[in-house]
């Protein structure tokens, strides 16, 4: 994918990660799918 990401992407994917940022102390109890699963759980120290 060439150039700049959609801006509604960024925005939508922002807003997930701030959702689950805000839900840190229950990550334990969820399930998350898809590439942003993946990122998430990749991503963590």
């Amino acid at each position: 994918m060439p150039g700049e990401p959609d801006p509604q992407y960024v925005r939508a994917r922002r807003a997930l990660l701030d959702g689950l940022a805000a839900l840190e102390p229950h990550l334990d109890a969820l399930v998350v799918v898809g590439a942003q699963a993946v990122d998430l759980h990749t991503s963590r120290e």
